[in-house]
């Protein structure tokens, strides 16, 4: 058996592994500096998404005001309102 695997070594040619940046091992520092970049990006996304949000929620308040309707205008201060109180509900987290 042995002298089977010394001839199977001396057939095969040495494969040379090429390590690409992802296979490299990484450093905590590393992990650190991609989950900042992230957050970074969340924190941007989250700004755009807000003022999207604002926007939309100014607009449909001049809208109702202009019908001059105190019925839309109500509806439109209570659908509001629920907007953002289902915003600042908290987040329920699970420990994996």
């Amino acid at each position: 058996m042995d002298h089977a695997r010394i001839l199977a070594l001396k057939v095969c040619s040495p494969v040379v592994v090429l390590i690409s940046a992802q296979d490299k091992p990484r450093t905590l520092k590393d992990d650190v500096i991609a989950l900042k970049k992230e957050i970074q990006f969340l924190n941007e996304e989250i700004l755009c998404y807000t003022i999207a949000l604002e926007t939309s929620m100014e607009q449909a308040r001049a809208y109702a005001k202009k019908t001059n309707n105190i019925v839309n205008i109500q509806l439109c201060e209570k659908q509001q309102s629920e907007i953002y109180a289902l915003l600042k509900y908290p987040r329920v987290t699970t420990n994996d």
